[in-house]
């Protein structure tokens, strides 16, 4: 991951990031979704903290590849990121 997050920090620094954590299904059922995201969220934010102070970040988003949930959250942050530029 650390290379990717180089990449769009040499080739496109200003632009805006969205971390999406797929396969979400594949994480024991006995944990919630909710708690899901916040392990995700403070891993990335632990271990990749040098680059998130440069970056634009938007948000942190898990999706569950087999039902889809998650999904609206990846589209409201796109949206919402899409209509605050718009004005």
């Amino acid at each position: 991951m650390s290379h990717y997050l180089n990449l769009i920090l040499s080739h496109s620094p200003l632009s805006y990031v969205l971390f999406v954590g797929t396969h979400v299904d594949l994480w024991p059922s006995s944990v919630d979704f909710s708690e899901k995201s916040t392990v995700v969220q403070r891993w990335i934010s632990h271990y990749f903290k040098p680059f998130l102070k440069r970056m634009n970040v938007i948000g942190f988003v898990l999706v569950n590849a087999l039902h889809g949930e998650g999904t609206d959250k990846v589209l409201k942050c796109v949206l919402d990121r899409f209509n605050s530029n718009s004005d």
